[in-house]
C-alpha cells in the first residue's frame, strides 16, 4: 500500500517503527537530536523510494538495515569531523605560535634598528632617517640640513655601512626576504643603497 502512495497507511508505518528505531539507533549513538534525525532521514528516504520497495520483503527488517547504515555513515562522517577539527585546531595553533614568534623576532629587529641609528652620529642619523623616513631625495635632505649633496652621499653612505655592519652579524638585511611578512624585511629595505 505504501508503494501505492498511501499516505496513512505510511503514517500507521511511521507511528509503530519511529520509537522503537530511536530506542535501536540510541543504544548505538548517544545523542538523541542526532538519532531522532537519523531515523526522521529513514523515513523520507523510505516515502521518496517508496515505489522501490520490494513487496516481499520484511518491513521492519528492512527499516533496521536502513537504521544500521545511516548509523555507520554517521560514524564515518564524525570521525572524518573530528579529525578535521584536531587538524584545523593543531594548524590554527602552529599559526598562531608562527605569528607570535615573528612578531617578537620583528619587534626586537625594530628595537636594535632603533637603536643602531641612535648610536650614529647627530648629522649622519639625521641624513639617514630623512632619506629613509621621510623617503627625501639628497638634494631635498641637502636644503633642509644646509649641507652639500656629497656631504648627505657620504652621512648616508656611513650610515649604511655602520648600520650593515650591526646587522651582518645578525644576518639580517642581507639578502632578500621572499615572505613579505619577513620581519627582516623593513632592514632590508633599510638597509639598500640608494642609485
Amino acid at each position: 500500500m505504501i508503494r501505492d502512495g498511501d499516505a496513512v497507511a505510511f503514517k500507521l508505518l511511521y507511528l509503530r517503527y519511529f520509537s522503537k528505531l530511536c530506542k535501536s539507533g540510541f543504544q548505538k549513538i548517544q545523542n538523541e537530536k542526532i538519532v531522532e534525525e537519523i531515523v526522521q532521514d529513514i523515513f523520507f528516504d523510505l516515502w521518496r523510494k517508496r515505489q522501490e520497495l520490494d513487496a516481499n520483503q520484511e518491513i521492519a527488517a528492512f527499516l533496521n538495515a536502513l537504521l544500521r547504515n545511516k548509523i555507520l555513515h554517521e560514524w564515518r562522517a564524525n570521525s572524518i569531523r573530528t579529525k578535521h577539527v584536531a587538524l584545523y585546531s593543531q594548524l590554527n595553533n602552529s599559526i598562531i605560535d608562527e605569528s607570535l614568534s615573528e612578531m617578537h623576532s620583528a619587534r626586537e629587529i625594530q628595537e636594535k634598528l632603533a637603536i643602531a641609528i641612535s648610536n650614529l652620529s647627530p648629522q649622519c642619523r639625521q641624513a639617514f632617517e630623512l632619506s629613509r623616513y621621510e623617503d627625501l631625495s639628497y638634494r631635498e635632505i641637502s636644503e633642509r640640513m644646509a649641507i652639500s649633496v656629497k656631504t648627505v652621499e657620504k652621512h648616508i653612505g656611513k650610515a649604511l655601512k655602520i648600520l650593515k655592519l650591526q646587522f651582518k652579524e645578525h644576518n639580517i638585511g642581507q639578502n632578500t626576504p621572499k615572505n613579505r611578512s619577513d620581519p627582516s624585511r623593513h632592514i632590508y629595505i633599510a638597509l639598500q643603497t640608494d642609485e
